[in-house]
């Protein structure tokens, strides 16, 4: 899984090998969609 804010400054989230357009995308694996909110904690 990758994680990262592009030069937009939107974050991207992207699963190796996944496809969005099926369920075994980042959105289908994590329960999200275009324009949720979700939170981060950086450490």
């Amino acid at each position: 899984m990758l994680a990262l804010f592009n030069s937009a400054g939107h974050l991207e989230i992207a699963i190796n090998k996944g496809d969005a357009n099926l369920a075994n995308g980042a959105s289908g694996l994590l329960g999200i969609k275009v324009k949720d909110r979700i939170s981060i904690e950086f450490l």
